[in-house]
């Protein structure tokens, strides 16, 4: 069910977002050694370069897969459809963040209609955080909860992962245009 909440700003969470299957498929590709670098955090910044001793974050391209595509397009319809434009492009991708990586607050690239951050795996993690003046929100890490963000100027947030686990999420971009990409943003910028 899609929960709305207004602190520190509008946001909307759904448990169990993704169908049984879904979500145990996305767990067994976890550790598929074909995720890629999309880039490191270092000396403060992001770099898209790999720096060796850093903390990373990595990506695997799900969206070149059809029907696991299509799969995640159908709950995003059964839980969302009262915030989907009449039409979309679903953008799935599957992002794991080694222990001590940081994204630094930053806004959503304006071209994402709705940001969508599905917590996988561990069970215990961190969550995101939303920002709001001095106002700094965890939203709850729970295996398989969705995170729902409109696209609005002052909805800053970022993420970082404190523990000894790869931090492991599904994030699915909600856009009006399917040429978008959205790889590296430097921190404070928008991605």
């Amino acid at each position: 069910m899609l929960v709305e909440h207004n602190y520190p700003w509008r946001h909307y969470t759904v448990d169990n977002f993704l169908q049984e299957n879904v979500y145990k498929l996305l767990l067994r590709i976890r550790n598929n050694p074909k995720f890629s670098f999309v880039d490191s955090f270092g000396n403060g910044v992001n770099n898209p370069d790999l720096n060796s001793g850093f903390p990373t974050k990595k990506n695997l391209d799900i969206w070149n897969d059809g029907n696991l595509t299509n799969l995640i397009r159908q709950d995003v319809e059964r839980h969302l459809s009262p915030l989907l434009p009449k039409n979309f492009f679903c953008i799935p991708d599957l992002v794991k963040c080694e222990p001590g990586y940081v994204y630094l607050p930053h806004v959503d690239h304006k071209a994402k209609h709705l940001s969508i951050v599905v917590y996988l795996h561990p069970l215990k993690s961190n969550g995101t955080i939303l920002i709001k003046d001095n106002i700094h929100h965890q939203v709850e890490w729970q295996p398989n909860r969705a995170l729902i963000m409109t696209n609005e100027p002052h909805m800053t947030h970022y993420y970082h992962n404190n523990t000894i686990y790869p931090r492991l999420t599904l994030n699915i971009y909600i856009t009006l245009d399917s040429t978008i990409s959205f790889r590296v943003a430097a921190p404070g910028n928008t991605i």
